[in-house]
């Protein structure tokens, strides 16, 4: 699964692309790269997009993201992990594993 972060006038929001192995889930995970221990998970359901607006961004705070697809047979590896700076308008977001480059499309 790789990430894509987009925005809508003030509104942000992470979605991502469907999993191999027909999941009836997703989980998404984020934390504040200064405190990368404290891990929150979010069971989203069938949908493949999360509003960051209900997190509660905080200005100028560096976040780490990532999704894992589940069924009945268990929970997917990690997605991508996608590194950003709120409020930044990002032209290129930080991913974790291969390299890739993400364009965002206002």
């Amino acid at each position: 699964m790789f990430l894509i972060l987009v925005t809508s006038g003030d509104a942000w929001e992470l979605s991502w692309n469907a999993s191999d192995g027909d999941p009836t889930g997703y989980n998404v995970f984020y934390c504040l790269l200064q405190t990368p221990d404290d891990v929150i998970k979010t069971d989203v359901g069938d949908v493949m997009v999360f509003e960051l607006d209900d997190i509660g961004l905080l200005s100028e705070t560096r976040y780490e993201f990532w999704v894992t697809a589940y069924n009945v047979s268990g929970e997917s590896s990690e997605s991508d992990h996608l590194r950003w700076t709120y409020p930044k308008d990002p032209i290129v977001i930080e991913t974790l594993g291969a390299p890739v480059i993400i364009t965002i499309m206002p």
